[in-house]
């Protein structure tokens, strides 16, 4: 009785979660596009509105969507900033520091909080750095696969091999295996925006997180970049290809 609720509360809560996540992104997307952000080097958004919980999450999407560092300010100030591998992001925002009251963080993610009204000096300077580094955007996504394999070559004895190789993380991250010509023998969108699959011959189990908008599309066959995941679900342990990306088959 106890358990479930706790569980009831933890449940609303992450809902009530999802809900500020995904109207706090929609506002900074909106933001981007009306500001012109798109088509800069770095991506500086700001709401005094915005909770600072959602500031990170919100970031690591729009760095999802338009390949771009991005920083998500919210309410006194405070924002969390995301990026790509190509960026050192602590290391660009040091070179920010007269517009900052203070900042922290490392290579991959990074918080700041700012002086009171800088917020366009902020976002020129931190834009300026950005494309002294990288160059001008576009910038191009890229995967470095570990292996490419034969789906025939999957198992669950393979992916127990891997599992040794945990925990997964910054300085160890999972491996990523590629697998061509899958034919899509099923598709449909799960949840909000979530892609799931049915690849191959006899056909494998997968999910594709945040790439919903692409099952209209969606190619007969494709190349996938994927990580080997289990699927525990009602008794049953299936493999399942947790992916990356993928894109037509060539």
């Amino acid at each position: 009785q106890r358990a479930r609720a706790l569980a009831a509360v933890l449940d609303a809560a992450n809902r009530a979660r999802r809900e500020l996540e995904s109207d706090t992104l929609a506002a900074a997307i909106a933001q981007v596009r009306d500001l012109g952000l798109d088509s800069q080097a770095a991506l500086v958004v700001a709401d005094p509105t915005w909770h600072p919980g959602v500031v990170g999450l919100v970031a690591t999407r729009l760095v999802s969507r338009f390949h771009r560092p991005a920083i998500v300010i919210g309410e006194g100030g405070r924002g969390s900033g995301r990026t790509f591998e190509e960026l050192d992001l602590f290391a660009a925002i040091e070179r920010t520091t007269d517009h900052l009251d203070r900042f922290g963080g490392h290579r991959a993610a990074a918080g700041v909080t700012l002086k009171p009204g800088s917020l366009a000096a902020f976002r020129a300077a931190f834009t300026a750095e950005v494309e002294r580094r990288l160059g001008r955007p576009p910038f191009v996504a890229s995967l470095a696969p570990d292996l490419e394999i034969d789906t025939a070559g999957l198992s669950l004895e393979l992916l127990a091999a891997l599992e040794k190789l945990e925990p997964f993380g910054q300085a160890n991250p999972e491996p990523l295996l590629v697998a061509r010509g899958l034919a899509v023998r099923a598709k449909r969108v799960v949840g909000d925006r979530h892609l799931k699959l049915r690849l191959g011959d006899p056909g494998l189990d997968a999910i594709a997180f945040g790439l919903g908008e692409l099952a209209e599309a969606l190619p007969p066959r494709v190349d996938v970049a994927f990580n080997l995941t289990r699927n525990d679900w009602q008794g049953r342990n299936e493999l399942q290809l947790k992916i990356a990306d993928l894109r037509r088959s060539s």
